[in-house]
């Protein structure tokens, strides 16, 4: 679930080569849920998105907020930013 104030979009990280794929088309909107099917140990980043209609990020000196995660055998995984 999204709990950031913005639009948020969602990366695998390869593990061998550090590329990101974008796993969530269209972004993922404030208070929504975004299913994903994975497995123990894959990472993800999390980045936030500019406001539409400024331009900016809610971050500090308005940059976008990047956050990552890495699957694990807990079952409660289902938020971030």
């Amino acid at each position: 679930m999204n709990e950031c104030s913005r639009r948020v979009e969602v990366h695998w990280i390869h593990p061998d080569t550090g590329e990101m794929v974008l796993q969530s088309t269209p972004d993922i909107l404030h208070g929504a849920s975004f299913a994903l099917n994975s497995f123990v140990g894959h990472t993800f980043q999390v980045r936030e998105l500019a406001a539409k209609k400024t331009g900016v990020c809610a971050g500090e000196d308005e940059t976008c907020r990047v956050d990552h995660f890495t699957v694990n055998a807990n079952q409660d995984q289902g938020e971030f930013i």
